[in-house]
C-alpha cells in the first residue's frame, strides 16, 4: 500500500502527503515498466545479433544512461515509503520505545540531508549538462544523456518528499516499526 495514512493530520501535510503518494506511485510504476522494456530489448538485440548477425545500434549506451538510471533511482522513494531499505534491527530491537522514536528521527533526518545534498548535486549536474547539450556517440548516432541527469534527480527528490512526510507525520507506512514494537508490547 503506498498511500500515506491522513487521519489527524493537517491540511497541508494532508495535501503534501498526497502529492508524495502520486510520485511515489508514478516513479515506481515508471521503474517496473523500465524494467520489461529494458528485458526487451537487450533480448531483442541479443536474438538479432546471435540469429542474423544484426545490431540494434544504441543498445548498450541506451541501457547504460537510461534505464539503469531509471531502475537504480526512481525507486528510492517506493522503498522509503514501503520502509524497505536495508535496516540493522540488532541493536535496536533492545532499546526502549522512546529511544527508538528518537533514534528513527534520527535516521531520518540524516538520511533527508544526505539525499537532499546527492539530489542538489544532481540538479546542478543535469543544469550544467543540460546547458552543454551533452550527448554520448553510439557509432551510430549521437544519444543525447543530459535528459537522464534529469531523472536521476527526481529519482533523489522523491525520496527527500517522502521522507519529509514521514518526519512531519511521524508515521511510517505501511510497516511501522514502532507501532508493531508497541503492538507486540
Amino acid at each position: 500500500m503506498l498511500t500515506t495514512e491522513r487521519r489527524g493530520l493537517p491540511a497541508s501535510l494532508q495535501a503534501l502527503a498526497r502529492v508524495s503518494d502520486m510520485i511515489v506511485a508514478t516513479t515506481g510504476w515508471i521503474a517496473a515498466i523500465t524494467v520489461i522494456v529494458m528485458c526487451l530489448h537487450v533480448s531483442a538485440s541479443a536474438l538479432l545479433r546471435s540469429l542474423l548477425n544484426i545490431t540494434l545500434p544504441g543498445t548498450v549506451e541506451i541501457v547504460m544512461y537510461y534505464y539503469m538510471v531509471l531502475v537504480a533511482f526512481l525507486p528510492w522513494s517506493v522503498a522509503q515509503k514501503l520502509s524497505e531499505h536495508v535496516t540493522v534491527d540488532l541493536l535496536t530491537t533492545v532499546l526502549p520505545k522512546h529511544a527508538l522514536r528518537w533514534l528513527q528521527l534520527g535516521v531520518d533526518l540524516f538520511s533527508a540531508a544526505v539525499t537532499g545534498l546527492l539530489c542538489w548535486a544532481l540538479v546542478s549536474m543535469a543544469l550544467r549538462q543540460t546547458g552543454l547539450g551533452q550527448i554520448v556517440e553510439t557509432g551510430w548516432f549521437d544519444l543525447p544523456v543530459w535528459p537522464a541527469r534529469w531523472l536521476a534527480a527526481l529519482g533523489c527528490g522523491a525520496m527527500v518528499l517522502v521522507l519529509v512526510v514521514q518526519i512531519l507525520s511521524r508515521r511510517r507506512l505501511p510497516h511501522d516499526p514502532l507501532a508493531a514494537r508497541e503492538v507486540s508490547s
